[in-house]
Formats: structure tokens, C-alpha cells, sequence
């Protein structure tokens, strides 16, 4: 048996043309819905980690899955990687992240953040770094294809 291998489940549409197929995306995306729903703690959920993977597996409507787990895993640690400082603690010698992560849903009224609102599949990340005094966004805006 292959660890790294994604098991399969019944297709669901999702709104939006997005294809839920195995059992990370339905972990992911289906919320309490689903088998397991308990695999990740709501403490790991609030974690930008957890949304990385979360983003990087539910792709989009034109997406091409993988059957293994290592391309998202390594494709998440990369991104978290770009967005994230870090620096060395001074008492413990361990690295820890610096970088404070806000997820934006909107501005205003007056001015939308995304094509479609209601849409899931929006995101956008602010990482700021006050170390290194930097502001760095993760942003897309969900279209289905079809």
C-alpha cells in the first residue's frame, strides 16, 4: 500500500464546476459533511497551512488532479514558504513564524474584492512580515469555466 496515495470517493459537484473526487478535496471541502470531517481539529484549520492545502487541492474547474498526496504537499510547503517569514528565537534557537496572515472576504460595497461574491473558491491572503516590513497577497478570483 502506497502512503502517499489519495483514496477515491463518489464524485460531487460542488458549486462553481468544482469536482470533489477523493478523499482530500472531500476533507477539504465538504466540511461536516463527510466521512473525515475530524481528521483536521478546528485548531488546524485556523492555521494558514491548513488553508494552503486547502486552496492548492480544490484547483479550479479546468484543474488536473493528482493521485498522490506529495505535488500538493510539496506545492503548499513552497507557497507557505514564499508567503510566510520566519526567524530563529533568541531563547530556544527553534524557527518560528514572524509573518501575520489575514484572510480579506471584501472591501466594501462600493468596490468588490470578486467577480462572484458567494463563491468558496475566492480567496485573498495579506501576510505582513513586521520584521522585514512587508506586505505580501495571495489572491484569486474564482471563474468557473463552464
Amino acid at each position: 500500500i502506497n502512503a502517499e496515495y489519495m483514496g477515491k470517493c463518489m464524485d460531487r459537484y460542488l458549486d462553481g464546476g468544482v469536482t470533489v473526487a477523493d478523499r482530500l478535496r472531500e476533507t477539504l471541502m465538504c466540511g461536516d459533511d463527510c466521512d473525515h470531517c475530524e481528521l483536521f481539529t478546528d485548531e488546524e484549520k485556523n492555521e494558514f497551512l491548513y488553508h494552503v492545502l486547502w486552496r492548492i487541492a480544490a484547483g479550479g474547474a479546468l484543474c488536473q488532479w493528482e493521485d498522490d498526496f506529495t505535488p500538493y504537499r510539496d506545492a503548499a510547503r513552497g507557497i507557505y514558504k514564499d508567503l510566510v517569514g520566519v526567524q530563529k528565537n533568541p531563547l530556544t534557537q527553534e524557527l518560528e513564524a514572524v509573518s501575520v496572515v489575514y484572510q480579506v472576504h471584501g472591501l466594501d460595497a462600493s468596490v468588490p474584492l470578486f467577480a462572484r461574491e458567494s463563491d468558496n473558491q475566492n480567496f485573498c491572503y495579506l501576510c505582513i512580515n513586521p520584521v522585514r516590513r512587508e506586505v505580501v497577497y495571495w489572491y484569486s478570483g474564482f471563474v468557473s469555466m463552464w
